[in-house]
């Protein structure tokens, strides 16, 4: 039988033992970096990419429907109802020591459809001028090609997609709601405090 000589052993342990610590520090390194949140000064450009949310923004299956009766273009009440999808705040929030206000991209889109729908409504509307509606379109567009929805829609004998009962997975939008209303109160109730 051939044994391997002491100095063939001892290299060998040695090289494991350093693999194996190297190993060890890379694991501990790893694990640190997870407790780690980057800092921001929230001047200028220096801000996260994202809204920090309370909780996980979970997927959700969600089946589109035909909600021109929940939210008409024009009527009694199509303003108030359009209201209602806005949070407190109306979907701007305020970060950072100095309370840095910035806006979420979802209500900023949702802005831009409610300025479209009141045009529609009221060509004459002072809100809705020919540049505000020309950035809203773009930016709508933008954000369209952004998220870009793989969602495969029936066609219809018209060669139309209407999307009506097709089941989309979207983003759980209600943790941004309940993150933004959040917010909107901390800063209220600081703002109460420096008011006093």
């Amino acid at each position: 039988m051939i044994r391997p000589s002491l100095n063939t052993s001892i290299v060998i342990l040695s090289a494991l033992s350093l693999i194996n610590l190297v190993l060890v520090v890379r694991r501990v390194n790893e694990f640190n970096s997870l407790g780690n949140t980057p800092t921001y000064s929230y001047v200028g450009n220096d801000f996260p990419d994202l809204l920090p949310l309370d909780k996980p923004l979970d997927l959700i299956d969600y089946t589109f429907t035909n909600n021109t009766i929940d939210y008409p273009i024009h009527g009694p009440g199509a303003e108030e109802i359009w209201n209602t999808m806005y949070p407190d705040g109306y979907g701007f929030v305020r970060l950072g020591p100095e309370r840095r206000i910035l806006c979420v991209s979802m209500f900023h889109q949702l802005h831009c459809v409610d300025k479209i729908r009141r045009a529609l409504d009221d060509p004459d509307d002072p809100i809705s001028t020919i540049p505000h509606l020309q950035h809203c379109l773009n930016y709508i567009r933008q954000m369209i090609l952004c998220a870009s929805d793989l969602t495969l829609e029936p066609v219809d004998i018209g060669h139309e997609a209407s999307g009506i009962g097709v089941t989309h997975t979207c983003r759980n939008w209600r943790a941004v709601y309940d993150t933004v209303n959040r917010n909107y109160a901390l800063w209220t109730e600081y703002w109460d405090g420096v008011q006093k």
